[in-house]
């Protein structure tokens, strides 16, 4: 079967901050699960389709998809300079989802940013729904 590479492997990662109180970078740290690391299309929605949705998760839990090799807190080298771009929503509506979707394919097709300046997408599940790009 023929696979279609991604220009950069990314890592899916998840964490659940009220459920670990995580109050130090350490804490945090610990709290972030790898779900997935893909490198191609078919690998993204292998890793995408046994995942919930993000109006899914439970309040206050996040996804963070990343770089491979770039952790996705600022204590991280490659973050340290860098900034971010916030999207936020007022809505519970299943567009959640929609736009989470075509953020990650924005990233992953490097159509979001010029010269692969964007490392990585947070979403954000609590009453105001919040997408994060993070830019280096």
């Amino acid at each position: 079967m023929i696979e279609h590479p991604l220009h950069r492997t990314w890592t899916l990662w998840f964490d659940e901050p009220r459920l670990a109180k995580a109050s130090r970078a350490a804490d945090y740290e610990s709290n972030l699960k790898s779900v997935g690391v893909f490198k191609t299309v078919e690998s993204f929605w292998r890793c995408i389709d046994h995942v919930l949705l993000p109006s899914k998760m439970p309040v206050n839990s996040n996804y963070h998809c990343f770089v491979e090799g770039v952790k996705p807190m600022w204590e991280d080298p490659y973050n340290r300079q860098g900034g971010k771009w916030v999207i936020t929503l007022k809505t519970k509506a299943p567009i959640f989802d929609v736009i989470w979707a075509r953020i990650l394919m924005g990233i992953l097709g490097e159509r979001i940013s010029a010269n692969g300046a964007v490392c990585g997408a947070v979403v954000l599940k609590s009453e105001i729904c919040s997408f994060f790009i993070i830019v280096e």
